[in-house]
């Protein structure tokens, strides 16, 4: 059961679907955001980028909600970026927000109880990096 769930073609459902939650609490939540008026300075001046982080609660609102509340802002114009585990679970976000028309960086923090298996937290430190010092 766990190589079906696993299979690209599930994984390719399963991000139409969350994709589809993402799009449907977009649209039915109000946001706002408080204190832009920094981040909106420094992405005028086109010399930095943004990162914006949210907890494991809020990633299936984040990605959507946010995209919508800064579509108006006249100093988005790079690329948006997310951040998504190298795991199966991580792929199906991946196909999700593709429809979003986001990127994906891939990689997360170590887990100490398995200390030799390497999930990619330093590849995606400096994959995240490069295009924040791009702006």
């Amino acid at each position: 059961m766990k190589s079906l769930f696993r299979s690209p073609f599930v994984i390719a459902i399963v991000g139409y679907i969350i994709w589809g939650w993402m799009s449907l609490i977009a649209w039915t939540t109000r946001w706002k955001i408080e204190g832009d008026e920094g981040p909106r300075q420094e992405l005028a001046g086109g010399q930095t980028g943004l990162i914006l982080a949210c907890w494991h609660e809020g990633i299936m609102m984040m990605p959507s909600g946010w995209l919508r509340s800064i579509r108006q802002w006249p100093e988005r114009h790079k690329r948006v970026a997310m951040m998504s585990s190298l795991s199966p679970d991580g792929q199906a976000m991946v196909s999700a927000v593709r429809h979003l028309n986001l990127d994906s960086i891939l990689g997360s923090s170590a887990n100490k109880k398995k200390a030799n298996k390497d999930k990619g937290g330093l590849r995606a430190i400096a994959d995240a990096s490069r295009p924040v010092k791009q702006g």
